[in-house]
Formats: C-alpha cells, structure tokens, sequence
C-alpha cells in the first residue's frame, strides 16, 4: 500500500512540475454515410492519451488543455483527423476503398438472396393455390340482372353453384338459387337452373376468366301487364369475364360481368274464339346484363 501512495505522490509531482494542464471532451464517432454510430474506435490527441468508444460510438475524457487535433482510428475506415472544440463533437468517418467494395458487393448478394427469396414465396404460393384449387368447388353468389322490359326492373338472385374444378384451366358446374324480380305488384319470383363452365388463364392469385352459363328461370305463373296470369319459364344464356382473387386455401372472392340473352315476355294480343277470348303472349331473345360477385370455397 505505501508503494502505491509513493507512486501516485510522484506522478502527481510530476505534473505540478511540468505545469501540464488537462481540460474534458466528449463526442461521438460515425458513419459519413450511414450515419450509424462506430464503436471501439480509438480517440487520441497528440498521441495521448487514447480514449475508446463504446457501443453508441461515444467517448469522453481529459486531453491536455493546449491540444488542438484529435486523431480518430477505426478498423475498416480511413484516419480522421478532428479539429477540437468546446462543445459536443461528432467525427464523421470514410470507408476505406477496400471496405466500401466489400460492403457493395455484400449489398448486391443481399439484394440478389431478397429477390430469389420472394421469387421462391411467390411459386410456393402459387403451386398452394393451384394444388388447392383442384377437386371439388363451390360458390355462392349475388347476382343482380336485366333484359327486355326488365332492364329498368332488375332482378336480384342468390344462388349457389357446385361443381369440379379439373386443372388450374378448367371448372364445369350446376347452379340453383332463387330470383326476385322488382316490378309493382307481380307475382315474379323464379328459380333459375342451369349449367356453367368456366376457362381460367394463368396461376397468379389474381386469376381472370371466361364464364358461359345455359340454363332458365322457371317460375308456376306470372302476371302480365296486370291483366292476367301465364304460365311461363324463362330460357337464357349468359357468356361473361371476370377474375377470382385466391387465397392459399383455394378459397376465393369473384367478381363477373356479362351479356344475358334471354327469353322475356314482351308482346301480348288476344285471339276471340266463338264468345270467348283466349290471351297470347310472346317470348323473343332479349339482350340485357348480368353482375355478380361471389365467394369460392
């Protein structure tokens, strides 16, 4: 013990006698271009003494009052050299020419694996989708439509379709549901039957399609112009394009429009028999339009 306090007397007698004059600084050390912080960067001033920085790339310490250049070291970054001040310093410093190629060529192969990797997520998905969607479908729609006279009187359906969907192309289906007719006080709902195909094109998870449905709205009877029942069925064909947005689990949400041709009463005339009278009514192709929107699962 009393050598170490013989030491100390000493080192301190030293530096009364040299008249050395010591005064604080404290800054931070980073990046020029990224501006993060480098640590274990060494910090000296006239060669002494040397002050390391920690994880934040900070340091702080004594320097000799009339110092006036520090002298920054970092591995991987070229010599600094920081005039001093009074207040916080921060030293911003270079790669070096073999530091910065390594870090660009470190960038590209990142850049490069980030690509592949999302390359490779987006085929994963895609072969998911498309093992998914093979088998067994079905769906269930709104389906709002018009024709002929009933195109300023849409109809409004909901219907279910099932069917088999071969391949990533190919879907072949039956569809049912119920359809209501918005026109006064007649008696006008249907039940609509009918076959639909359906061509896919390409695998991503947003897949168009062509759609061809055939089939009729069949209904006991209708009221005509408010003036008498007919027994009536309606036949249509509705060919239309839309697309399926599909999900991994080979469920999907669609959206379809098309042209419906099909058979709507129009014109109606009476045909007098002895005293009586027999009502006619006729059923000619009308064009009109179709939209749906459905889920898939």
């Amino acid at each position: 013990m009393k050598r170490y306090v013989i030491a100390a007397w000493l080192l301190l007698s030293a530096t009364i006698a040299s008249g050395q004059e010591l005064r604080s600084i404290e800054g931070c050390v980073a990046d020029a271009l990224s501006g993060m912080p480098i640590a274990n960067a060494s910090v000296s001033c006239d060669g002494k003494p040397t002050f390391t920085t920690d994880s934040n790339g900070e340091f702080r310490g004594s320097i000799p009052a009339n110092g006036a250049l520090l002298f920054v070291e970092a591995p991987n970054y070229q010599p600094q050299i920081y005039k001093i001040n009074d207040g916080y310093m921060i030293v911003l410093m270079q790669l070096t020419d073999e530091a910065r190629q390594r870090a660009e060529l470190i960038s590209a192969e990142q850049a490069r694996l980030k690509k592949l990797n999302r390359k490779v997520k987006h085929e994963v998905i895609r072969n998911t989708i498309v093992e998914n969607i093979v088998g067994w479908r079905h769906s269930t729609y709104l389906t709002i439509s018009g024709a002929g006279r009933y195109i300023e009187y849409p109809s409004l359906s909901v219907e279910y379709l099932g069917g088999y969907r071969f391949n990533n192309t190919f879907f072949v289906g039956a569809g049912t549901g119920i359809l209501f007719n918005f026109k006064g006080n007649r008696n006008l709902v249907n039940i609509p039957l009918y076959a639909n195909a359906k061509a896919y094109i390409g695998k991503s998870r947003l897949q168009p399609y062509f759609s061809l449905s055939v089939g009729g709205n069949f209904s006991t009877k209708r009221t005509y112009d408010d003036v008498f029942e007919v027994g009536t069925s309606q036949f249509f064909a509705t060919p239309g394009i839309g697309f399926d947005v599909r999900f991994k689990s080979g469920s999907a949400i669609s959206l379809q429009a098309g042209l419906q041709l099909i058979t709507t009463p129009t014109d109606h005339w009476t045909e007098i028999i002895g005293d009586g009278a027999q009502y006619h009514i006729s059923y000619p192709l009308k064009p009109g339009f179709q939209v749906q929107i459905g889920y898939t699962f």
